[in-house]
């Protein structure tokens, strides 16, 4: 399996959609996770860069990511699709 280079993240209340990517864009995996298991699953992963909505939850995921060793991204609503 190729190595992740990004991980986007589309948070929600209770399910998050999770896009990896590789260095050249393709994807990796798209799945639903809980909101409850996204650190579980992101720590299985080697640090990367993982974006995100800027928002008011995001901030907190962001802390909590960080602490896993990725480096997180916060991405303006305008610029997500």
């Amino acid at each position: 399996m190729e190595k992740v280079s990004i991980i986007g993240l589309d948070l929600a209340k209770s399910i998050i959609q999770v896009h990896a990517a590789s260095v050249d864009g393709s994807v990796l995996s798209r799945r639903k996770i809980s909101s409850k298991k996204l650190l579980a699953f992101l720590s299985g992963f080697d640090p990367c860069i993982v974006a995100m909505e800027a928002c008011a939850g995001s901030h907190h995921w962001g802390r909590e990511i960080v602490k896993l060793g990725h480096r997180v991204k916060l991405i303006a609503p305008v610029y997500v699709k």
